[in-house]
């Protein structure tokens, strides 16, 4: 079929004139797919036009008897009249055509013979003597219109018309440029016309188009040779690289997806096709494994994945009749996200529990033991809080539940993890998550990690200095099996993919230095005086005990409580200033206490302090707010234990410092920086109200809102303050043309619309209706959302483009949380979204100086509660921008050695799938095919399939690799999905090339594929020798060279008893360090180590000393010479005696 065809429409894309897409071929073969009659008027008529439609004609007279071809020439064949319309200007220039060679297949050929003369092809010519019969002399006696005419029969009133200037030619029909028309309309008039030229003004033609044929095909054509289609290579990538649909199970999730409160996107889906591929992957690889880690960036929804999966399980258990439940593990933050996405799934509430980590590390033993027979799927949100490490107290209570399931209740048990950041430190915390639920037994044999997890070597998967002495390919294969991972950048960054993520724009920042807010000088100067006051701060009551009776180093808790100060400063003076009031109360009252405290003795002084610690630590002394930041996640068990052990170590402190001869001094002490802090606070509430009687930030974030409705589009606000949403909030109230298109708010259990009170659901419906499935019943949308963090997770808001993050969090994740609610693909409009932040030179300058005065004193503050107070999105001193803080959660969330899954790669593994299962097993290749098994195709990649058949310095077989995707242009091995997409869209694009422009191509292919072999000879042999290093090392096989011949004497009655012969033994022994090892011998080896890699004495008696046949039996094979085997490793490959074997290949007309 024609590679273009294409159906015409009416409108703007009418015109067609051979540029790419809109050639007359193209029109042609579509139109013809459904005509049975087809008129043509053309000029010229060769078989160069009729080879470009080859398959179509085929087609159209293979579909019925009754199809049949007019066609209407002019008369350029009748030479009477040749000098008249010479003269007259108005004859083609024949020698154009003489240049038209084409490859002509013989038996179409033939085809075309028989079809004109049955009459399936009529043809007649336009005869200029009839028509001056009835026509003015002065007429021009020429057939010059050309018309396509195409309907279902030949009495048809209506059909389709093609009309300009191509001739039926190769040059009308594809290579010159022409200009032609679509029309339904006309087709009356030109068929009346046609039958009137046919009828009246034409005589047969058959045999000398023909005879003119004979000609052409003698001049001009070359034989057709038939390759293989490249229908051949995709048909291969189906076979090796496809992956079938479970159609039960994906119709199960659709069932689920029918009934998500969710609109649906412009594919009719509800899900995202990444959300829909995970569910199915994840659930899949749960069956085979036990264990899944889902591991996808910030909010792409692993939530709405995992409790989809979690409803496909619990169907799975109804099924079976096994009446266990599922427990989620989370933090209670995340509990009602939970609860929300639970109801959308539409779980089964009753059969879920819900627990936090914290609890769950207090669990007894009896409570352990039930939870084994009564749970069959544990899910874990944030696994990487709590489950890095085997000594973790969860971590060794889920190996219990484990135990007790699988190995004394003979119970399946699996458990699903979430996390978006699998690697926190080190490759090792992949393995510990991977290795929680792990059931090995479950794990393939050709696995290389399977063996180090049985026999306690899994340090082989990781290196805990990063010297890079681990097994890559074994850590790959553990990653690929268990870790199922993908972030927005990749999703975005997937150009194959059906929902594609929107581009991330950041307006502030396209210049060399992105944007920060600079206030007026006298505003900059009071609130830079303002804010090096409150940093300078002592802050007696904030964790009194650290500060007075503990080490000399600055408590994380007090900076913490600075740094969220200083995002008060840089939100909104609404917040700040509600602080301030704040802090001086609480010093204040502190300063009471402690007076009172002066007049009591040393036993209620310490109650005093003792009784303050758990307040100190657990509660935040500014704002209610302030508890979110002081633990920015959910703490993990140990962080919990860590905790209660601060509070330990404070209560000693209280215990060992506070004496009689001491009270009066700390109490004094603590009075005089009170008393310091509150004259300070004096002066910052002073020099405050020069900054707070006019918020600058405030009037520019409000001019960008108001830029932003103006224009028709949707604004998402964040702040992490109550006090900064609410001033905002009344901000936009009190703008006339804001207010008229619609506000709405969202903080804590509070919503409001414009000025009235609301439920949130109909505060974040009315402003992402389509997105939310919101039905608005008469109610008008709203352009503007402000609210807390509250509304940053499980929300999906993408009828937004625009987003304003009020002031910088300090925790990158936080920002990604807020960004993503509007950056999901798009259900209509542009696919960007524009993201805005408005930090104060001022409050960054007093950020790094708090930074730095923290950095000094850090080093010996170990034994307090964690504190991480990194910058993101500051470096080197100075402000870099939000692109910066995204870029740096981006590198968190990845690394080197971690693998994105790629959601177009599914989608391909499938459509790949269902073209082989289409054609079925077998690809029956027409016995004259030439090249075999090579396709051709023109402006493509050059890309072959193939397999290497390695064979070792002996010219012995080693083995045949799987198949390896190579551009041999280029010399680089090419990812499935991308070989996919450029075959998929090339399937009908066979090049129709001569035998000898193919001899040639596949001559350069040749040589290149030569230097493909050596790349895959070369990558074997690094593998080995990485693999071969690491199990076998020359140092541990010198070991045990040593050990095994200095244990000969000890127990040579062995040799005696098992009638081994000790010279042969000790010629083997010796053998060792000079030569290579198969997988047998390796794994032999390996049983003489202990767990921690060394030998082991117990080891070697029971498996050589007390089985010496054994070990001769193994060791006394062929083996490498010692001249030559030094440097060598077991069955390395030889670039010279391997052979490449192509399976299949596309090669470019292009390819030098």
């Amino acid at each position: 079929m024609a590679s273009d065809k294409f159906i015409p429409k009416i409108g703007d894309t009418n015109r067609i004139d051979n540029t790419p897409g809109r050639t007359m071929r193209g029109a042609i073969a579509g139109l013809m797919a459904d005509s049975g009659m087809i008129r043509i008027a053309s000029g010229y008529f060769r078989l160069s036009g009729l080879v470009e439609l080859e398959d179509d004609l085929r087609d159209f007279f293979n579909r019925s008897p009754e199809n049949k071809i007019q066609l209407l020439l002019s008369n350029q064949y009748d030479q009477a009249n040749a000098e008249t319309r010479k003269v007259l200007d108005i004859a083609e220039d024949p020698v154009e055509y003489q240049s038209e060679y084409f490859l002509l297949d013989n038996q179409f050929y033939r085809a075309i013979v028989d079809w004109v003369q049955t009459g399936r092809i009529e043809v007649k010519i336009f005869v200029d003597s009839k028509f001056r019969q009835t026509h003015s002399k002065e007429d021009i006696a020429f057939l010059h219109g050309k018309a396509y005419l195409f309907s279902p029969s030949e009495n048809s009133r209506n059909g389709d018309v093609l009309i300009g200037s191509s001739n039926f030619t190769y040059g009308g029909l594809v290579k010159n440029r022409e200009l032609n028309i679509y029309s339904q309309d006309t087709f009356s008039p030109i068929k009346s016309w046609f039958e009137e030229m046919w009828d009246q003004y034409a005589e047969d033609y058959s045999e000398k188009l023909l005879q003119e044929f004979s000609d052409q095909k003698k001049k001009y054509s070359k034989p057709k040779v038939l390759y293989t289609p490249i229908k051949y290579l995709y048909w291969n990538l189906g076979k090796y690289y496809g992956e079938k649909t479970p159609e039960t199970l994906d119709m199960r999730i659709k069932g689920i997806e029918e009934n998500l409160p969710y609109a649906k996107h412009k594919d009719g889906n509800k899900y995202f096709a990444h959300q829909f591929i995970g569910i199915r992957h994840v659930y899949q690889q749960l069956q085979k494994f036990d264990t899944q880690i889902l591991a996808d960036g910030v909010g792409l929804g692993k939530t709405l994945e995992a409790t989809s999966i979690i409803k496909l399980y619990q169907q799975d258990l109804a099924t079976q009749d096994d009446h266990r439940r599922v427990l989620i593990l989370a933090g209670r933050r995340l509990r009602e996200q939970w609860e929300d996405e639970l109801r959308n799934a539409g779980v089964s509430r009753d059969k879920v529990d819900i627990a936090t980590r914290q609890a769950f590390t207090n669990w007894s033993d009896e409570h352990l033991q039930e939870a084994a027979e009564i749970y069959a799927l544990f899910v874990i949100d944030e696994a990487h809080e709590g489950f890095l490490r085997k000594n973790n107290k969860a971590y060794e209570n889920v190996q219990k539940i484990i135990h007790i399931a699988r190995n004394v209740q003979g119970r399946t048990i699996r458990g699903l993890l979430l996390t978006a950041t699998p690697w926190n430190n080190s490759r090792e915390d992949v393995i510990r998550l991977g290795l929680l639920f792990l059931n090995v037994l479950k794990v393939p044999s050709d696995r290389q990690y399977r063996s180090y997890v049985l026999t306690n070597r899994e340090k082989l998967l990781y290196d805990t200095k990063d010297s890079g002495k681990y097994n890559h390919q074994a850590y790959i294969e553990f990653w690929k099996d268990l870790f199922y991972q993908r972030t927005r950048t990749s999703l975005a960054n997937e150009k194959y993919l059906s929902d594609r993520y929107p581009t991330r724009q950041f307006p502030l920042e396209n210049d060399d230095k992105p944007f920060v807010l600079k206030y007026s000088p006298d505003v900059s100067q009071a609130l830079s005086d303002t804010l090096e006051r409150l940093i300078s701060l002592k802050l007696p009551y904030q964790d009194t005990v650290w500060q007075y009776f503990g080490p000399n180093v600055t408590s994380n808790i007090n900076l913490r409580q600075r740094f969220t100060l200083l995002r008060m400063v840089d939100s909104s003076n609404a917040a700040f200033s509600n602080s301030l009031k704040n802090i001086k109360k609480k010093l204040e009252n502190f300063k009471e206490d402690i007076s009172e405290l002066k007049n009591a003795g040393l036993k209620e002084a310490k109650q005093y302090f003792i009784s303050k610690i758990d307040s100190d630590i657990s509660v935040s002394d500014i704002d209610d707010e302030l508890a979110l930041d002081l633990f920015d996640n959910e703490e993990d068990d140990q962080q919990f234990d860590h905790l209660s052990s601060a509070q330990q170590n404070r209560i000693n402190y209280v215990n060992e410092e506070l004496t009689e001869n001491t009270l009066d001094e700390y109490l004094n002490r603590m009075l005089n920086d009170t008393t310091a802090d509150i004259q300070s606070m004096d002066e910052i509430l002073s020099q405050w109200e020069i900054v707070a009687t006019k918020d600058e930030k405030e009037k520019i974030i409000l001019k960008k809102i108001k830029e932003i409705v103006s224009k028709g589009s949707k604004v998402l606000i964040f702040s992490e303050f109550a006090k900064t949403v609410e001033s905002y909030f009344n901000g936009c109230l009190a703008d006339p043309e804001i207010l008229k298109a619609g506000v709405g708010m969202v903080e804590g259990s509070k919503s409001m619309i414009n000025h009235e009170e609301c439920p949130k659901e109909e505060a974040l419906g009315r402003f992402s209706p389509q997105s939310k499935s919101y039905f608005l019943d008469g109610k008008s949308e709203i352009s503007v959302l402000i609210g807390t963090d509250a509304i940053s997770t499980g929300q999906n808001l993408q009828d937004a483009n625009y987003l304003i993050t009020i002031e910088l969090p300090y925790n990158p994740m936080r920002l990604e949380q807020r960004i993503g609610r509007i950056d999901r693909p798009k259900l209509n409009g542009k696919n960007n979204i524009y993201i805005y932040a408005f930090p104060s030179e001022e409050v960054i300058n007093a950020e790094l100086r708090l930074a730095e005065r923290y950095e000094d004193k850090a080093t010996s503050a170990k034994e307090d509660t964690e504190g991480d107070f990194k910058l993101p999105f500051i470096d080197n001193g100075e402000y870099q921008g939000l692109v910066s803080g995204s870029s740096l959660l981006e590198d968190t969330n990845q690394n080197k050695e971690t693998i994105v899954a790629s959601v177009q790669e599914d989608e391909a593994r499938g459509r790949a799938y269902y073209y082989y299962a289409k054609i079925g097993k077998v690809f029956k290749l027409n016995k004259d095919t030439l090249f075999k098994p090579y396709s051709f195709g023109k402006k493509c990649e050059s890309i072959i399939l193939c397999q290497t058949i390695l064979f070792d310095i002996n010219q012995k077989e080693i083995k045949e690799t799987d198949p390896d995707l190579w551009d041999i242009a280029t010399g680089e091995k090419i990812p499935f999905v991308k070989a996919e997409n450029i075959v998929h869209k090339m399937l009908d694009a066979d090049a129709v090339i001569a035998r000898e422009e193919a001899t040639h191509l596949l001559k350069n292919a040749s040589q290149n594929e030569e230097e493909v072999l050596k790349q895959e000879v070369q990558d074997y042999n690094s593998n080995l020798k990485q693999v071969t290093d690491l199990e076998t090392p020359l140092s541990y096989i010198a070991k045990i060279r040593e050990t095994l011949k200095s244990g000969m004497k000890e127990y040579r009655n062995n040799f005696k008893e098992q009638h081994v012969n000790g010279k042969k033994f000790n010629q083997i022994v010796d053998s060792l360090s000079n030569r290579g090892f198969s997988k047998e011998q390796k794994q032999y080896l390996q049983l003489l180590m202990d767990s921690d890699g060394k030998i082991s004495t117990k080891k070697v008696q029971e498996n050589v000393w007390n089985n010496l046949n054994r070990f001769v039996e193994l060791f006394d094979g062929e083996m490498l010479g010692l001249e030559n085997s030094r440097n060598d490793y077991a069955r390395k490959a030889n670039s010279e005696f391997s052979k490449l074997k192509v399976v299949s290949g596309l090669i470019s007309t292009s390819l030098n």
